[in-house]
């Protein structure tokens, strides 16, 4: 269900997301929601995506395919529900904070993923991020070109490991801000 519309028993110690929180339509809403649903001294706990500059996997798509974009289309929204919609720890802190939350910890994760071959990375990237986005508005008759120009994006980094990239996320955590009572 819609974790902004939801009501929860306040019977839980701890609640975990990995790479879920950002699609929250009405993150407040969905955070207090989610809030009420921890026992005085709960926590939560949550991965989210750095912003796409500090994620090659995804940002090197979305270079690869400007030429391709509509002179007219908008940039995306950055605070729009969508895997970066929390990238900024600013705006992350704030929506904890109005949701009930405290002791509020941000910390900057970075590894390497290992992405597979070039098939699997395009089939991925057919299903998410801006090729797929593309490929919805753009004429069937460009597709083979924009998938090339993507293809040829993840070329240099082809390895018989599979293709490696940085990714940077955030690990999140917060209590719930409620004393032993009950109450904040």
């Amino acid at each position: 269900g819609d974790a902004a519309a939801q009501d929860y028993p306040a019977e839980h110690d701890h609640i975990f997301s990995r790479f879920g929180v950002m699609f929250f339509s009405d993150p407040v809403a969905a955070f207090s929601r989610l809030n009420s649903a921890l026992k005085p001294g709960g926590r939560v706990t949550f991965l989210c995506w750095q912003p796409p500059a500090s994620n090659p996997w995804i940002s090197m798509v979305g270079q690869a395919l400007q030429a391709y974009q509509p002179a007219d289309a908008p940039p995306p929204d950055p605070l729009a529900p969508g895997p970066f919609s929390m990238a900024d720890p600013s705006r992350t802190t704030q929506i904890l904070q109005e949701a009930g939350f405290t002791d509020i910890e941000i910390d900057g994760i970075e590894k390497t993923l290992n992405l597979g071959n070039i098939e699997e990375v395009l089939r991925f990237q057919h299903h998410v991020g801006p090729l797929s986005a593309l490929l919805e508005s753009l004429d069937e008759s460009r597709h083979e070109e924009v998938i090339a120009a993507v293809e040829a994006a993840f070329a240099p980094h082809v390895s018989d490991q599979g293709i490696q990239l940085k990714a940077a996320a955030w690990l999140v955590t917060a209590a719930n801000g409620n004393t032993a009572s009950g109450t904040s």
